[in-house]
């Protein structure tokens, strides 16, 4: 090995050992607690589902929501005929508001009696939601 692949070497080593440095000791690299939540929400089942959610930003910026999906479980998904369960939102949820989302979807519930129904206790298991961030980047 001549003495320029040692330097390359070097370098390249030095350089990925400073970048773990610059990482390791970027108190913005830190974890984020989610900054949303589903303080409320109410749903019902009956000849389709639906459900009222109030989505809460309990963070320090403001985010744009694009869209949210519920997600149903699975004896629910079993009985679903809606396909698109996306809910257009687009708007600006402010550091400490929320907004109020309403949505319903199809089900099959033919072969459903009543007491089956008044038995299913939970209909969704959670929420996706797609929102954006925006930030201001001062360095580049």
């Amino acid at each position: 090995m001549n003495k320029t692949h040692i330097y390359g070497m070097l370098l390249f080593l030095a350089g990925i050992a400073s970048g773990m440095l610059i990482t390791w000791h970027d108190p913005t690299n830190t974890p984020q607690e989610p900054a949303l939540s589903i303080p409320h929400m109410t749903e019902s089942i009956g000849e389709n589902i639906t459900y009222k959610l109030f989505l809460y930003n309990s963070g320090t910026q403001e985010m744009h929501i694009v869209n949210v999906e519920p997600i149903f479980n699975e004896d629910i998904g079993q009985i679903l005929t809606s396909d698109d369960l996306k809910i257009p939102v687009n708007k600006i949820l402010q550091p400490g508001s929320a907004i109020e989302i309403y949505g319903a979807a199809d089900i099959n519930n033919t072969n459903l009696t009543k007491t089956d129904i008044l038995e299913i206790e939970t209909v969704t298991e959670g929420f996706n939601v797609t929102s954006v961030t925006s930030c201001m980047l001062t360095e580049y």
